[in-house]
């Protein structure tokens, strides 16, 4: 409910201005002009009829009094009836009590709105209290959380400093335990170097002369026994003193698995010349005339008793011979024979290896 108070002000001050300046008519209270005025103003009415007793009061005449109360004549006094009187000053009065109860009621809703709004006042200023406290606790709780956060911050910060320097003592014990590592593994990888089996193929003298063919010896010079996984060897007279080796067209013999250790070699193995065992003798005139070579080559693959890939050891020779008279010293004559041969490494680095 709303009310306009200044409004409300003006109007009652307006109405006590017009109750207090208002002119009155005067009364005249005589009985000749009251009279006058109830001729004017009403009917005539009917007197009244009143009886009255005057009693004797005489000292002296008591006793005659009370004998002859009762005989008193009584006396007939007329009454004029009352009349209603009609006066400006009465309108003006009951103007006046109206006036003084709309004051009073609206001194009662002034009151009212102004209890209600002392209500709203005193139920916002609690609020207001309320809210303050509200945001008092929260910035406190604010200001609470924040320190945690900035305590949890400073234990994380802390945590992560240590966590750093665990790291970097993890980065050194790694890095001396790769070392170790390594060093165990260059120990091991010595140890077996030292103890491995070690196989060399050594091409034979080759003797020229009816059935041609090569041998090669097989010797294990390391202190353990070899374990043979592949072996091969061939022997094939070519045009050139360089040929491109095919291993997969190597004889391979069948009888040999172990090299047992030592440095005597195992028994000789024997490869057939290709493509022919025997040479024509336009064959050998080419190969006295440096027109024909014969290429020996081979591998071999083997295992020992560590864990390890094969090693593998690899040669490629071919024959070189010189023709000529020599004097034979046993019978004391000169023949024409062939007085020097042997083998001479060839081919690339990879056919002449021990890994």
């Amino acid at each position: 409910m709303c009310y306009d108070i200044p409004a409300m002000r003006c109007i009652i001050l307006a109405l006590a201005i017009a109750i207090v300046f208002v002119p009155r008519g005067t009364q005249n209270k005589s009985p000749h002009n009251s009279q006058q005025n109830t001729n004017r103003n009403q009917k005539p009415t009917q007197a009244s009829v009143a009886t009255v007793a005057y009693p004797n009061t005489a000292r002296g005449n008591q006793e005659e009094a009370s004998g002859v109360a009762n005989a008193q004549s009584l006396e007939r006094i007329l009454f004029p009836t009352p009349v209603r009187i009609k006066s400006p000053k009465d309108i003006w009065d009951k103007a006046l009590v109206l006036l003084t109860a709309a004051l009073v009621v609206v001194a009662g809703v002034q009151i009212l709105f102004l209890w209600r709004t002392v209500q709203a006042t005193s139920d916002n200023a609690r609020a207001a209290q309320a809210q303050a406290i509200y945001s008092e606790v929260a910035a406190k709780s604010a200001a609470e959380n924040a320190e945690a956060a900035n305590a949890n911050a400073r234990a994380v910060e802390a945590q992560n400093d240590t966590m750093r320097e665990t790291l970097k003592v993890i980065e050194r014990q790694t890095g001396l335990l790769e070392r170790q590592t390594k060093a165990n593994e260059e120990n091991i990888e010595m140890i077996i170097a030292k103890e491995r089996p070690r196989i060399r193929l050594s091409p034979n003298t080759l003797k020229p002369g009816g059935a041609w063919g090569a041998g090669c010896a097989i010797i294990n010079s390391g202190p353990t026994d070899a374990y043979v996984k592949s072996f091969g060897l061939r022997f094939i007279a070519a045009s050139s003193r360089t040929i491109a080796v095919d291993y997969d067209k190597c004889y391979s013999p069948e009888d040999i698995a172990v090299v047992h250790a030592g440095h005597a070699p195992a028994p000789e193995r024997l490869a057939p010349l290709e493509p022919d065992v025997t040479l024509p003798e336009d064959q050998i005139e080419k190969l006295k005339g440096g027109q024909l070579f014969l290429h020996f080559y081979g591998f071999i693959e083997y295992t020992g008793i560590y864990a390890r890939p094969p090693w593998r050891t690899a040669f490629h020779v071919y024959w070189q011979a010189f023709w000529g008279k020599r004097l034979d010293v046993s019978t004391n004559t000169v023949a024409e024979r062939w007085w020097l041969h042997f083998w001479k490494p060839t081919g690339a680095p990879e056919e002449n290896c021990e890994t």
